[in-house]
């Protein structure tokens, strides 16, 4: 049984002007980047056991902001740059505090009830014991993270610590376990929270980091107006276009996964990797390093246009790639005819979608979503 809870992942931390260099602030990004501030951008993936459910993936930011050189305020959003939470942190030395932590439910703004603020350490010999009270569905639970075990990782050749964790969820009226797991995050040098990953009876969660930008680049994207999630201006299309229109205005733009069933290719990502991997000319890729995200609009009729493309280091930081890489993998796109529309109280509805090429000295190593 998966039970919602307030606590976000643990991010980003801050401070001195002096780094411990094996310590805790040399897994975050640098101080000045948090004087003002800055927003990531994460995929939350939910891979079912049940062969016949489908797998999701959500998107959601995350606004980090100094308040002062021991604490530090994240601020939670969904796709739609909508509130979803805030956590407020506390730094000692090598230990993490969550002072306080409210959370978005129906329309009201709920505070967790902290009753060990303890969630975090980079001493491997400390095992810090978090507990919060939080309600769901009118009943009450205890929700409790345990840090088993910290140690050395290397992702994409970066220098990274885990984090080893047992949560429990417990039914305070029953004084009853009600679920239990264990989950690993990661943080990497310089960047901060990476990527997680647990399991439960359903099914395995878990999320990553796509990308990094200023606060400004943020609200940008936030402050959108009349145009909806992740507009795409038209005058900035790759091609392919020339049998595509909107079927709604352009305020109506819906993103993928906000109907039943999700928008996106139509026979689903099994098949569409293999049209990809068939397609696929190697020497096109040659060199490159990072990640490719097209950025799209599928119509109520089941056709893509209105392609752009966003290119990222394995930092999450702009970067160029080829014009080969580019088109070619836009070209295979463009040969994907039939794509599923986002269904809304059974009408089809425009609606934004993204695929993300993650591509190692050349070669595809995964697609998100």
């Amino acid at each position: 049984m998966r039970i919602l809870f307030s606590v976000s992942f643990l991010f980003i931390l801050f401070s001195c002007k002096q780094r411990d260099p094996e310590g805790i602030l040399s897994y975050f990004p640098a101080d000045s980047v948090f004087e003002k501030g800055f927003a990531a951008k994460y995929y939350f993936r939910y891979e079912p056991i049940n062969p016949d459910e489908e797998a999701k993936i959500r998107i959601g930011y995350s606004v980090y902001k100094k308040s002062d050189d021991q604490h530090f305020l994240i601020t939670s959003y969904n796709a739609g740059f909508e509130y979803t939470g805030s956590q407020y942190y506390r730094i000692e030395g090598q230990n993490l505090y969550l002072d306080s932590s409210f959370y978005l439910s129906g329309r009201d703004t709920l505070k967790a009830q902290i009753t060990e603020p303890w969630s975090k350490s980079w001493q491997e010999d400390q095992h810090p014991l978090y507990k919060e009270k939080y309600s769901y569905q009118n009943l009450d639970y205890l929700y409790e993270i345990e840090q088993l075990e910290i140690g050395d990782t290397l992702i994409n050749e970066q220098k990274g610590r885990f984090f080893l964790f047992h949560r429990r969820y417990r039914d305070i009226a029953t004084d009853s376990l009600v679920d239990s797991n264990r989950s690993t995050e990661i943080y990497l040098e310089n960047i901060g929270f990476f990527s997680s990953f647990e399991t439960s009876e359903n099914g395995s969660y878990s999320s990553e980091l796509i990308e990094q930008m200023p606060i400004d680049s943020f609200l940008l994207r936030a402050n959108h107006g009349e145009k909806r999630i992740a507009y795409i201006d038209p005058k900035e299309s790759l091609g392919g276009d020339a049998d595509f229109a909107l079927c709604g205005p352009e305020k109506d733009i819906f993103d993928y996964y906000n109907g039943d069933p999700d928008a996106g290719f139509l026979y689903g990502k099994k098949a569409m990797l293999s049209i990809i991997s068939n397609q696929l000319k190697a020497e096109k890729l040659k060199g490159q390093n990072g990640m490719l995200t097209y950025r799209f609009v599928i119509n109520c009729e089941g056709k893509a246009g209105r392609f752009i493309f966003r290119g990222y280091d394995f930092d999450y930081q702009a970067k160029e790639f080829s014009s080969s890489a580019k088109a070619h993998l836009l070209e295979i796109l463009l040969s994907l005819k039939t794509w599923q529309p986002c269904v809304i109280r059974s009408d089809n509805r425009d609606s934004y979608s993204y695929i993300t090429f993650k591509i190692k000295d050349g070669e595809i190593i995964d697609i998100l979503p």
